[in-house]
Parts: structure tokens; sequence; C-alpha cells
């Protein structure tokens, strides 16, 4: 790579680094002051904390994995370093509004490592599908009890969304070339066309699940962390960690689902009894502080450390086509 675009990527790093920067920091600030007045009531327990940190840690690297192994179901295949690595850098992608930069930035930079658009492109699409779709399944069937409370009838919603949520897992072999020839036809792409193989789909959304399950619980020791005990079980955690997150992620036009995830957060803890309002308030704003250092941190390092030089092509002669 010459120098001059070896600078172009320095600077191109450095303005990502300061976007991301700002959109976190504004919108942390701003939930700061909502609570700042709040009493707060803390009772700090560090191993609590730590134990949370090291199971989320846990899942990032399980979902790391099952990535890994939908590029290999696409006969591409990817370092374990170089994967965590581009799945670090491209989760700085969620703090800036809008969905698409993280998943633009999967697909780019396992481009940039060898792997083939169709596995590059078609393995982020699948993944973030399959993310959402079970975490909503998660947060219907263990959030039952908290939807017949908010909204009468609401069990039955929840059965029928959950339902839906399935059928669409299962028809995601089917969907996703298509909704690709869309985004082909749209950009004048050609041959991004992936074969999805069924096995792929089950086996990411078995892992997700689990995923989903481990935030739970993760969440429910960080709340011990923070206030010295967790009332209840796992399970409302999980439809309180589930739900939010789904519900932020959807609101497309905030970073992170910053405000948004909080607010519903803070929600599920005071009508399952998990908290009081201050409590909640608090729990909103300090997990997103909590998750931001293990989502952001981690990603700025491998970006301002990057050398940006390219390895040779690691999938295989082949690309997998329908």
């Amino acid at each position: 790579m010459n120098d001059g675009r070896r600078k172009l990527l320095r600077v191109g790093r450095a303005l990502v680094v300061a976007a991301v920067l700002w959109f976190v920091v504004r919108e942390l600030v701003r939930q700061w002051r909502a609570v700042a007045g709040q009493p707060l009531g803390l009772d700090l327990h560090w191993g609590y904390l730590a134990l949370a940190s090291a199971i989320v840690l846990a899942t990032y690297a399980l979902l790391i994995q099952l990535w890994r192994l939908v590029l290999h179901f696409w006969g591409a295949r990817l370092s374990l370093a170089d994967a965590i690595r581009i799945w670090c850098i491209s989760n700085l992608g969620r703090y800036v509004p809008g969905r698409v930069w993280q998943i633009g930035a999967m697909a780019a930079l396992a481009r940039e490592r060898g792997v083939s658009p169709v596995a590059a492109t078609g393995s982020a699409l699948l993944n973030t599908a399959i993310n959402i779709a079970t975490g909503m399944a998660i947060a219907l069937i263990t959030g039952r009890e908290y939807l017949e409370r908010l909204l009468p009838g609401g069990v039955a919603v929840a059965t029928a969304l959950t339902v839906a949520a399935i059928v669409g897992l299962l028809a995601l072999p089917w969907m996703l070339p298509r909704v690709m020839r869309m985004a082909a036809s749209r950009t004048g792409a050609t041959g991004i066309v992936p074969h999805v193989p069924p096995g792929a789909v089950w086996l990411t959304a078995a892992g997700n699940a689990l995923a989903w399950v481990l935030y739970g619980v993760a969440f429910q020791l960080f709340v011990a962390g923070a206030l010295g005990h967790a009332a209840g079980g796992p399970v409302p955690y999980m439809a309180v960690y589930a739900g939010s997150y789904v519900v932020g992620y959807l609101a497309i036009f905030t970073p992170g689902g910053l405000g948004v995830r909080e607010v519903v957060m803070a929600a599920g803890l005071t009508s399952l009894g998990l908290a009081t309002a201050p409590q909640a308030l608090l729990l909103g704003f300090a997990s997103r502080l909590w998750l931001t250092v293990l989502e952001v941190v981690p990603g700025l390092l491998f970006l301002a450390f990057a050398t940006g030089r390219r390895s040779r092509p690691s999938t295989s002669p082949r690309d997998v086509t329908s």
C-alpha cells in the first residue's frame, strides 16, 4: 500500500473514531443529566460486576464463532483474530444513526480479508436478521407477564408475535436471496445471490437464543452489582434486557438505540417489580455506560492500531450461489 493511501486510511479512521465518540458522549451526557438528581442508593459489588462483564465478553465470543461458522457454510474462511477485529470495529457502527453502518462495515472488512462478496454481505445480513428475530422471540416468551400487565390480552399478542418470529426464521433461507437480489438491482451489483443453507440458519438461531439467555443472566448480575441485590430470578431480566435491546435497535435514527433502550428498560424493571423508579432510571443509564465500554473500547483500540494491510484471499476458489 502506498504512503498516500495509508495516510488517507489513517484520516478516515480518525474521522470514524471522532464521529462515534461524539454521538456516544452527547447522548450519555444527556442521560446523566436526566438522572443525576435522583436518589440512587448504590451499593456496588465489584465481584458481581466483574462476573457480569465476563459473561458479556464470553457471549461476544460465542457470536463471533457463530459468524465464522456461517462463513464456513458459504465456503469462506476467516481466522479467529481477524473475526474478532472485524466484529469489534463493526460494532462501532451501532453508535451512528442508521443501522446500515454496522452491517456495511462488517461486510467491507471481511472482504478486505479475502472473504468473497457473497459470503461477506450475506453473512452480515443473516447474522443481524437472526439476532433481532431471536431477541424478539426471547423477549416475548420470557416477558409474557410484563405484556399482560401492560396490555390486556398481551399474552395472545405475544404468542402471535412469537410464532411470526419463528416462521420468519424458518423462511430466512428463501427470503434472504430475494432481498439481496432486490439490493443488487438497486445498486447495479451482480452476482450477490447467496444460497442460505437451512442448517446455517437453525444453528445460528440456536446460538443467538443462547446468547440472549446469557445476556439476561449478565444483566441480573449487573443489577446485583449496582444495587447490592437483584430481586427475582433470571427470567424477567432476560425479558427486560432482550425487549429493551430490540426496541432500541429498531429505533433506527438513534445511535445504538440511545435513550429509547433506557426508557424501555426502566419501564420493564418497574413494571415487573425488579426496581423502584429512581433505581430503574439509574440502571438504564448505568447499564448503557457499562455496555458501551464493553462494545466501544475494543473497537476503538482495534481501529486505532489497525495496519490496513490486506491478506491473501481466505475463501475457497468457488463462491456458493443459487
